[in-house]
């Protein structure tokens, strides 16, 4: 809620781009929100699309074994029928 707090404060764009390091664009549409709908309208939204196929354990186990390991993926997967 950074962004909304320097809003808030009638803190220059300019100044908040620099400081978030981030575009001006992103920076502008984040007040046209924040003009809008308030704080609320800043909040993380979920992101659309197919939801997970794996679930935490199973992102867990996948992660433990691949960590260091580029080649045999393939191998890994057909295994474990993922």
């Amino acid at each position: 809620m950074r962004a909304a707090d320097l809003f808030e404060k009638n803190i220059p764009v300019g100044r908040i781009i620099r400081e978030a390091g981030m575009s001006r664009s992103a920076v502008f549409a984040w007040k046209r929100a924040w003009k809008k709908g308030g704080r609320q309208a800043l909040l993380t939204r979920p992101i659309p699309g197919r939801p997970p196929t794996l679930d935490d354990s199973r992102l867990a186990e996948l992660a433990s074994l691949v960590s260091g390991h580029t080649q045999g993926l393939g191998k890994v997967a057909r295994r474990h029928d993922w």
